[in-house]
């Protein structure tokens, strides 16, 4: 029988990774996409059993070496740089994805000193992106890399969690997982910004965590900074400061509180003003109406009572050691990504796969998602070699 702990360390994880690249195998593959995505399944499962048991220890070892880290991130840089612009000629069709058009064109308004929200995409969407992704995408846009701002984050992602195991066996493990994300790597090439918030969210994550055994009030400043920006790039993300906050106030409780604070004035503030400027043209807002249409009455209340109940769990698991506060942000955090994600394949998709768009509902969970599993696997691959060498 699977411990409790092991559905948060592997289960969940494992399927917050694998559902969402389903939409890829429907979506592009004709012919046999369920046998496709069936062999898919099949090789994550193998991957990390064997991992586990590491038979992948002589791979692992050769991939850490710098030069071929060097090599692998050069590949991903080029690749990244003409497939991006292949997927965003497809506006010109009126295909493809606005994600990008939504950021680009936002940021490209900041720098005009104009409200961020008063165009619309190509395909006649609202800019659903909030204040606090515009300005963390910012360099991006006017240096004129957007492509690279979710391989630049992945190199973030994976080189906080080196930092925070001091193990670099965990951040190859974690860029081959992502790297394989087949849902990662389609909104990589379409220039989501969804991927670079995941890996802000795992940032935040195990920073915290961290923090809360050093006390630094820099590093805590800085967190709530960050934590601010990322809440406020998507309105349903705001409930990431208290969640945090109320994670940490057993450690820290004046950390906690001045946490709370500035992470939601730096949330609230901007938003608010350019709320102020154009009341009925703030379009994050419309994030809201869209969830009451995913998210009939019941459903909604039902996730809603999920989400507390997940906050409860991830409150017991915090107490137990900081380490698991990365955990229970992320068990408090899939309830209502999970039901925004079936109730739009459900309501809007009638179980189409092919366009199922509520997939990217997963999508900033897949870094934390990934690195439960890589940390405890090579946890797990330590345990039996010191094992071993203790039997005689």
């Amino acid at each position: 029988m699977i411990k409790k702990i092991q559905w948060i360390n592997y289960i969940y994880p494992f399927l917050v990774i694998i559902i969402p690249s389903s939409r890829v195998f429907y979506k592009y593959l004709p012919i046999f996409n369920s046998f496709g995505y069936l062999l898919y399944v099949l090789f994550f499962i193998f991957f990390i059993y064997y991992l586990c048991k590491g038979n992948f220890s002589r791979i692992i070892n050769f991939l850490a070496q710098p030069k071929v880290i060097a090599l692998f991130v050069l590949i991903l840089t080029a690749a990244t740089l003409i497939i991006y612009p292949i997927a965003d000629s497809l506006k010109y069709e009126m295909r493809g994805s606005d994600q990008d058009d939504c950021i680009i064109l936002s940021v490209k308004q900041l720098l005009q000193f104009s409200n961020p929200y008063i165009e619309e995409s190509y395909h006649g969407n609202q800019f659903s992106c909030g204040f606090g992704i515009l300005i963390l995408y910012f360099p991006f846009v006017i240096t004129g890399i957007y492509p690279l701002g979710s391989i630049i984050g992945t190199l973030f992602a994976a080189f906080s969690l080196k930092n925070i195991t001091r193990n670099i066996n965990v951040s190859i493990v974690f860029s081959f997982f992502i790297f394989t994300s087949f849902a990662w790597l389609e909104l990589t090439a379409v220039g989501s910004d969804l991927n670079f918030i995941g890996c802000g969210l795992l940032i935040l994550s195990y920073g915290i965590s961290k923090n809360v055994i050093n006390k630094n009030p820099n590093h805590l400043l800085f967190l709530s900074v960050f934590a601010g920006l990322l809440s406020s790039s998507r309105i349903n993300f705001l409930m990431i400061p208290p969640l945090i906050a109320f994670l940490i106030f057993k450690y820290w409780r004046k950390g906690a509180i001045v946490f709370l604070v500035v992470s939601l004035i730096v949330a609230i503030v901007p938003s608010a003003f350019i709320y102020s400027l154009n009341p009925d043209g703030f379009a994050p807002f419309h994030l809201i109406e869209k969830s009451s249409n995913l998210l009939p009455l019941g459903i909604k209340e039902t996730a809603i009572f999920l989400t507390l109940i997940s906050a409860v769990v991830a409150y017991r698991l915090s107490i137990k050691s900081p380490q698991n506060i990365p955990k229970g942000i992320f068990i408090t955090l899939l309830p209502s990504l999970s039901f925004l994600s079936f109730g739009e394949l459900y309501y809007f998709r009638e179980g189409n796969l092919s366009n199922w768009e509520g997939a990217n509902y997963f999508i900033p969970l897949i870094p934390l998602a990934i690195s439960f599993i890589s940390i405890n696997s090579l946890k797990t691959l330590n345990h039996k070699n010191k094992s071993e060498k203790l039997t005689p």
